[in-house]
């Protein structure tokens, strides 16, 4: 995580400063979502997806994994009334489905 973390950055800081330029923070009312979706991104989702990750089945934890999508889908339609389009729900359903295939396997 740390190695895909950092590989990341340093992409991420290139294309962003090629593309829109280097932007600072004018003041705290600037910082403070930045500094919201650090801690409650980084810091306590990949802290707890590590965590979990060590607890489960290897197999469902790549397929919780790439469910990620899905999930954020849903919150998106709940908490900001986005729409979702019937391809989106159709992948959703596949997701879901193969969550419960994949922990009704390895239940028994």
């Amino acid at each position: 995580m740390f190695v895909s973390g950092f590989g990341s950055v340093t992409a991420l800081f290139i294309s962003s400063a090629l593309i829109e330029g280097f932007q600072v923070p004018n003041g705290i009312n600037e910082l403070w979502p930045l500094l919201g979706l650090t801690l409650c991104l980084q810091v306590i989702g990949h802290n707890l997806l590590a965590h979990c990750q060590g607890e489960i089945n290897v197999n469902l934890s790549s397929i919780i994994c790439l469910s990620q999508p899905a999930i954020a889908s849903v919150y998106s339609f709940l908490l900001f009334s986005e729409i979702i389009s019937p391809k989106e729900i159709a992948g959703i359903v596949i997701v879901v489905a193969g969550v419960y295939l994949v922990k009704a396997q390895y239940h028994t």
